[in-house]
C-alpha cells in the first residue's frame, strides 16, 4: 500500500501541511522537525505523487536548460553540474539545444512553458536580439536565469564569466610575449558575450599603444570548427605575419587544434596562442599555447543555487532580488 502524507503526519503527530513543508525544505519548519520527518519518510519508503504535489504547490519540480549546442565540452560540463545539484534537491532536468538559432530558442522556450517547468536556464543563441520569449517566461511567473551569453535588457539572475577582463588578460599575455599583430576570433556582432570579449581585446591594444587593425579580426560565420580550420589554413598559406592568436571560443578552437596538429612547421611554432577552452594543454599539441580554462560544471552548480535561492524567496513571500554573478576562469 502506498504511504501518504496523512499517514506520516498521523504517526508523527503533526499536520499533513507540516509534513509537506518539511519534505520541501520550507524555512518555517524547524530543523529538528524536518530531520525527523525526512528520516521517517525514508524508512517507510514514501514517494511523493507528482500530480498531487503539483495540485498542492503548483510546482512540477522540473527545470529546463537551453544551450547553444551539445558538442561543446564546456556545455557538457555545465549540464553535468546542473543535473548533479538539481537532482540532490529533487528536480528533474530537461536539456534542449537551440543550435545557436534565435528561432529555435524561442520554440524551445514554448515547449518548456507548455510543460509548466519551474525554471528555465538559457545561454542565448549568438543571433538573439529579440527578447519577447524571455519576457514571456517572466510574465508566466516561471523562474528565468541567463548564463554564459546573457543580455542587459532583461531583469533576471545572470551568471557568466567576466568576459571583458578575461579577454583583456588574454590579449595582454600575447602582448607581453612580444606579439603586436594579434588575430582575434570574434564569435558574433550582436551577442553580449562577443561584444564584451571584443571590448577586452581592444582595451588591451589601447593600453599598450598597439593600433587596432580590422584585418586582424575574424568573425566566424557559423561558430563551427570547420570554419576555423579553413580560415587558419588560408592564413598559413598566405604566409601571414600574424604573431599571436586569441580564440575566446572552445568550438572554434577545435578547428585550430586540428590544423595545428596536422602541420608541424616553424611558422606554427612562432605563433603564440591563447584560447578559452575546457580541454587540457596536452590535447592541443602546440608548444606556444596558454589556456584559459572555463569550468562549466561550476557554473552549472551556480545556476541551480541561484534558482533555489529564488524559490526560497517565493516560499517566504519576499520580494525577488536579481543579481549578475561574474565567475573567474583558471589560467594554465
Amino acid at each position: 500500500m502506498k504511504i501518504t502524507l496523512k499517514e506520516i503526519a498521523k504517526q508523527l503527530n503533526v499536520s499533513p501541511t507540516t509534513v509537506s513543508k518539511a519534505l520541501q525544505d520550507y524555512p518555517d519548519i524547524g530543523a529538528e522537525t524536518k530531520k525527523k520527518i525526512k528520516k521517517y519518510a525514508k524508512q517507510v519508503g514514501y514517494t511523493p505523487s507528482i500530480q498531487a504535489a503539483y495540485l498542492r504547490t503548483q510546482k512540477t519540480r522540473i527545470v529546463g536548460v537551453i544551450v547553444p549546442n551539445l558538442i561543446d565540452h564546456f556545455y557538457n560540463g555545465l549540464i553535468e553540474g546542473v543535473i548533479e545539484k538539481a537532482s540532490k534537491n529533487g528536480y528533474l532536468v530537461v536539456i534542449l539545444q537551440s543550435v545557436d538559432s534565435q528561432k529555435k530558442e524561442k520554440k524551445m522556450v514554448d515547449r518548456l512553458l507548455h510543460q509548466q517547468v519551474d525554471g528555465i536556464f538559457i545561454s542565448l543563441a549568438r543571433d538573439t536580439i529579440n527578447y519577447d520569449h524571455l519576457n514571456k517566461i517572466i510574465e508566466s511567473k516561471t523562474s528565468l536565469t541567463l548564463f554564459d551569453n546573457t543580455t542587459k535588457s532583461i531583469n533576471c539572475n545572470k551568471i557568466s564569466f567576466d568576459e571583458r577582463n578575461e579577454s583583456f588578460v588574454a590579449t595582454e599575455h600575447l602582448i607581453k610575449c612580444g606579439c603586436k599583430k594579434i588575430m582575434f576570433f570574434r564569435d558574433s556582432l550582436v551577442s553580449q558575450k562577443s561584444i564584451d570579449q571584443f571590448i577586452g581585446y581592444r582595451k588591451a591594444l589601447d593600453q599598450y599603444n598597439i593600433p587596432f587593425e580590422k584585418k586582424y579580426v575574424h568573425i566566424t560565420e557559423n561558430k563551427m570548427d570547420d570554419d576555423a580550420y579553413e580560415f587558419i589554413k588560408a592564413l598559413y598559406n598566405s604566409k601571414s605575419e600574424i604573431e599571436g592568436i586569441f580564440i575566446p571560443n572552445h568550438t572554434i578552437s577545435l578547428g585550430v587544434i586540428k590544423f595545428f596538429n596536422e602541420q608541424k612547421t616553424v611558422f606554427l611554432d612562432k605563433v603564440k596562442i591563447v584560447s578559452f577552452s575546457s580541454l587540457n594543454v596536452q590535447q592541443w599539441g602546440h608548444s606556444n599555447l596558454k589556456l584559459i580554462k572555463l569550468n562549466g560544471k561550476k557554473m552549472g552548480g551556480k545556476i541551480i543555487k541561484s534558482f533555489l535561492n529564488e524559490q526560497n524567496l517565493l516560499k517566504m513571500k519576499l520580494p525577488l532580488t536579481f543579481s549578475t554573478e561574474l565567475l573567474k576562469s583558471k589560467k594554465t
